[in-house]
Formats: structure tokens, C-alpha cells, sequence
């Protein structure tokens, strides 16, 4: 469920917990045969012992004596025992079995007293069987309702997340006017490149789909580091000099401090560590000649070598301000040429399988409204 389709849900409406849970109770009152089958014909059974006993009631006597218009009692009962608990459970979910077990001891209090000073036996079986059958439904579905309950809220909290890191990563890449579709595009390519590579054997034990969203989530943060770095270097025309690109690959250390200078709970620190295995990772080279550590292979961890793919592809098949866009088919050829040198192999092969795929996103959220320059061969 996205969180857009989440937002659509409507609330619950007070009369479907008694609606429905009236059904399902009439439905479990046929299953258990009620009030003939054999739990009722026990609980009369129990209660008739007892009178017996203590009051020298007989039973059946007092059944076969009860007038036609107290024979509706029992139903009576149940109704309001239905009525009464599923207004608890709307107003004070919590005194549910409070009121369960209130109406069990009126009920059993109420068989007596008549059969004491009326000389009627009106059965209680099933206004008990109500009680303890609907009881435990209303549990059940308040268990129920505070999972989804729970969940509408993470998805919710996790949209509103998601809406925060791409502000956060907005305003930064907003410094460079022509890349203002950059995180949409990023965090597409991100999505289809690791649900292509997890389809292959190497790869699908560690890129499960919570794995993949989280890696979606945290995409757009991989140059929030160039809040660090000057625009005169940020925003220059033309090749940069070799200071200025030793000053632009600071963006990597301004980003990781920026994850390291915050205080962090500890149900956080996963999300934090893949963040900056991003951050960290998206301008190694799988050679080892690549920045800030000059890991290679496999000591690239997969998340930095996938938004490492993507973001060379988005600049690649992107206008900036230092170059025109290339073509699609150049694009394609620049990325297949690193397959083992700048790129994980199988990360390439990925591409490939999804070129097509990634160049119609790059259209779809292409930084220029002039559709005949978005429209790139």
C-alpha cells in the first residue's frame, strides 16, 4: 500500500463493528448449534444442578411452567448483551471483558432470582454464549484494527519521511537549476535497477523488497553533501580544475559528516548505515580507482555501486550546465563500456536488461519542458 492509496482510506464507520460482528456472531451461534447444542445444553445442565441443589428447584418443572411471553427472554438477552458490548467497545475498548463478565453475572443472577420467587426456569445458555462468543470477537477485531492501525501509521510516517529527504535533497539540487527532475529520476532507477539485480541468484539474498524501499527512501540524500560546496565551483560552466574537483569530491565527507553530526536513536542506526554506505559509495569505481576510499569489487557496498549506476546514467543521459545530454545510445554504449571497470559486471548486465525502462523515466521526468528536446533518441 502506497501512501497516497493509504491517505484514501476512510474511517472506520461506527455501525460496522456491531453490523458485522452481529453477523459473524450469528454465523458462530449456528456453528456451535445454539441454544440446543451441546455447550448450551451443558451450561443448563450446570445450572440446574446447582438449584437443585441449594434451592430444591426442579428444572423442568419451572421450564414447563414459564409463560409464553417470558420465553422470549433469553433472546432478549443476547440482543442486548450484543447491543451493550459493541457500545463499549466503541466508547472503551479496554472495559470489553468488564462488561463480558458484568453481563455474565446478570444473567445468572437474573435465571436465578426468577426461578427463587417466580418458580420459572428462563434459560441463560444463550445470553452466556453470546457474551463469551462475542467477547472474544471483539478482541480479535480490536487486535486487528490496532495492527492496521499501526501499519496505516508507519506507512503514513514513512511517506512523510519520504517527502522530507526529497525536500532536504531538493533544496540542494535546486542550486543547479537544470536538475530539478534529478530525484525523481534517481529514485526510479534505483527501484527498477535493484528489483532487476534481485531477480538474479548472486544478488536476491540481500536485496529483499524492505531492503529495496529503504534504499529508494534514502537515495535522494547521495549529494546532500554539496550543501558544503561552493556555487562558484557547484555551478561553473565547463571543465573544473583540478582543485575545484578535489574541492567538488569533498561532497562526499560534507555528506557523511552531516549523518555523523546528528544524534540518532538506535532503531535508526540501520537506516543511518545504508545512508551513508550511499553517500560513501556512489563515486567508487569497481577498478578501485574511484572516490573517496578507492574501494573496488565487492568492498563497494551494492547500495553505493547501484546509486552509483544511476546517478552516472542520470548525468549522462541529463543536459547540466557543463554539457549537452548525449543521446540514448551513447549513454547506453559510456555505461556498458565500464562493465568491470567503473561498474559492477552484474549490475551492467542489469542495465541492459532494463535500459529501455530507465529511458522512458528519463523522459517522463525530464528537467525541460520543451518536449522536443525531451524527446532524445
Amino acid at each position: 500500500m502506497s501512501p497516497a492509496a493509504a491517505s484514501r482510506i476512510p474511517p472506520t464507520r461506527p455501525l460496522t463493528v456491531p453490523v458485522v460482528g452481529g453477523l459473524v456472531l450469528i454465523v458462530a451461534l449456528a456453528a456451535v448449534d445454539c441454544p440446543g447444542g451441546p455447550i448450551p445444553t451443558a451450561i443448563d445442565r450446570v445450572l440446574a444442578a446447582g438449584l437443585e441443589k441449594y434451592l430444591h428447584f426442579d428444572t423442568g418443572a419451572g421450564a414447563a411452567s414459564l409463560p409464553a411471553a417470558w420465553k422470549a427472554l433469553p433472546e432478549l438477552l443476547a440482543a442486548a448483551v450484543w447491543l451493550s458490548l459493541s457500545v463499549v467497545f466503541l466508547l472503551r475498548r479496554s472495559l470489553v471483558f468488564a462488561g463480558a463478565l458484568l453481563w455474565i453475572g446478570v444473567t445468572l443472577s437474573a435465571a436465578i432470582a426468577i426461578a427463587g420467587f417466580r418458580g420459572w426456569y428462563v434459560s441463560p445458555a444463550l445470553p452466556l454464549v453470546v457474551a463469551g462468543i462475542y467477547t472474544i470477537l471483539l478482541i480479535v477485531i480490536g487486535r486487528i484494527s490496532d495492527r492496521l492501525q499501526d501499519a496505516l501509521r508507519l506507512e503514513r510516517q514513512a511517506g512523510f519521511q519520504q517527502r522530507m529527504l526529497e525536500a532536504v535533497a531538493t533544496c540542494i539540487e535546486t542550486r543547479e537549476s537544470e536538475r530539478v527532475g534529478h530525484i525523481a529520476r534517481m529514485r526510479n532507477y534505483v527501484r527498477i535497477l535493484a528489483e532487476q539485480l534481485a531477480r538474479s541468484g548472486r544478488h536476491a539474498a540481500i536485496l529483499p523488497p524492505e531492503y529495496r524501499q529503504r534504499l529508494v527512501l534514502l537515495c535522494p540524500l547521495h549529494d546532500i553533501g554539496k550543501a558544503g560546496v561552493r556555487d562558484a565551483i557547484l555551478l561553473k560552466q565547463g571543465r573544473l580544475t583540478e582543485e575545484e574537483f578535489q574541492e567538488m569530491q569533498r561532497h562526499v565527507e560534507y555528506g557523511e559528516n552531516l549523518l555523523l553530526g546528528a544524534e540518532w536513536l538506535q532503531d535508526e542506526l540501520d537506516m543511518v548505515a545504508l545512508a551513508r554506505e550511499i553517500i560513501a559509495g556512489h563515486h567508487e569505481r569497481w577498478d578501485g580507482s574511484g572516490y573517496p576510499r578507492g574501494l573496488a569489487g565487492d568492498r563497494i557496498p551494492l547500495a553505493g555501486r547501484i546509486v552509483a549506476m544511476a546517478d552516472v546514467y542520470d548525468a549522462l543521459i541529463s543536459r547540466r550546465c557543463y554539457k549537452a545530454a548525449y543521446t540514448r545510445e551513447q549513454s547506453r554504449a559510456i555505461i556498458m563500456k565500464g562493465r568491470g571497470t567503473a561498474f559492477d559486471p552484474d549490475l551492467a548486465d542489469a542495465f541492459l536488461a532494463v535500459e529501455e525502462e530507465l529511458w522512458k523515466i528519463s523522459l517522463a521526468h525530464s528537467d525541460t519542458i520543451d518536449s522536443s528536446e525531451g524527446a532524445r533518441p
